[in-house]
């Protein structure tokens, strides 16, 4: 008897459906929070602002030039030129460090939704379809039981 039910037990756990929709909703949340980051990076890329520090650069570059102190320490036209392609280089190089990590975060949100959108709906919390051997094995079970007269004999029990 302990074992019949501990199987009618593992069988009724095995029957009740999977929560698809709330699982599905879960995605589609973790997919909306990768396209609201995405969309925070992408506010951090300004191309004017890029622009207004590359002018500033070049401004003291032609500062310093027109001035001509001569005290020592002072960035030749040469080395302020180069450090302006360096700074040039480095803010390019943001940008693109920047509009990578928006689309990285996209397409993990987009291979979310994409994968929640082929999992099949969640089944209704009916009976689901049982094997084919054990809707063979029940009916010839009730077949011999309807073949038996009389009344069933006592079911036995193991302990």
């Amino acid at each position: 008897m302990r074992f019949v039910s501990a199987v009618s037990l593992a069988v009724a756990m095995l029957w009740v459906p999977v929560d698809g929709v709330a699982q599905t909703q879960a995605e589609r949340r973790l997919a909306e929070s990768y396209e609201t980051r995405a969309r925070e990076i992408e506010a951090l890329i300004n191309p004017e602002a890029d622009r207004l520090q590359m002018r500033s650069h070049q401004f003291g570059c032609l500062s310093r030039f027109l001035a001509r102190t001569g005290r020592p320490g002072e960035m030749s036209q040469a080395e302020c030129t180069a450090a302006g392609r360096e700074l040039g280089d480095r803010l390019a190089d943001r940008r693109m460090s920047l509009e990578d990590q928006a689309f990285e975060l996209r397409q993990r949100g987009l291979e979310i939704l994409a994968r929640a959108s082929q999992r099949p709906p969640p089944r209704a919390a009916t009976r689901p379809p049982q094997p084919l051997a054990e809707v063979k094995y029940r009916e010839r079970l009730v077949q011999e039981l309807q073949s038996v007269p009389g009344p069933a004999p006592p079911a036995r029990s193991r302990v």
